[in-house]
């Protein structure tokens, strides 16, 4: 691991951030597409939905469903096993879902009670065949790889990949930065902006379309 030595005999360490693989739309239909029937497939259609951390689905509860929107309270700690909360009501952000995610919601909650799980207000929304909270790194090895091999798709790609998905996406579809920053929940919309803009391959072309569309007009 890279590092670098600070002043006064102290090691500071720099991490390097793995390399992001963005899926493109057809790469995101096609994930969808091969959850369909997947015992999780609601799991799958939310990551890509909604931009969620991967322990914030898990740690998702069915008192954070509210009509057609998610309240996002915290995150599944993998060592207890249980969603760690957020401190703050501030700290709490709710984010829009489509009509197609929250139907593949109901159906997952239908799913989880004929399987006997149970499905109050207090209870996950996503646990495994025991009924038990799903450990990240299950969901990955079990589940994500097998999945992300019946889409056609590079096992390489990540979990995380499907939040940076989201986020590249709706920023080429020209979506205010700022509303995209809330919906991630990061702390500042440089943040969002110094991640996602340089994943949009079309911005340079756009903008030389626009800007000679000013200066010269539509035709050459």
């Amino acid at each position: 691991m890279p590092f670098k030595i600070a002043g006064r005999g102290r090691v500071k360490m720099r991490v390097e951030r793995r390399e992001m693989q963005i899926l493109d739309q057809a790469q995101q239909r096609a994930f969808i597409r091969a959850a369909r029937g997947n015992r999780l497939e609601a799991l799958w259609v939310i990551a890509l939905a909604s931009g969620m951390r991967e322990g914030e689905i898990l740690g998702l509860r069915w008192a954070h469903i509210k009509g057609d929107h998610v309240a996002v309270l915290g995150r599944l700690d993998a060592r207890r096993k249980a969603a760690a909360q957020t401190k703050t009501r501030a700290s709490v952000r709710h984010i829009d879902l489509d009509p197609q995610t929250m139907r593949r919601l109901e159906a997952h909650r239908r799913r989880m009670s004929a399987e006997g799980h149970d499905t109050g207000p207090r209870d996950l929304v996503f646990v495994n065949t025991a009924g038990k909270a799903i450990s990240a790194s299950n969901l990955t090895t079990r589940e994500f790889k097998p999945l992300l091999t019946k889409a056609g798709l590079p096992e390489s790609v990540r979990f995380h990949d499907l939040r940076h998905s989201h986020a590249t996406l709706l920023l080429s579809l020209r979506m205010n930065p700022r509303d995209v920053q809330a919906r991630l929940g990061h702390e500042s919309v440089r943040t969002t902006l110094d991640l996602y803009v340089h994943h949009l391959p079309k911005a340079g072309r756009e903008a030389a379309t626009l800007v000679g569309g000013v200066l010269f007009g539509k035709s050459p």
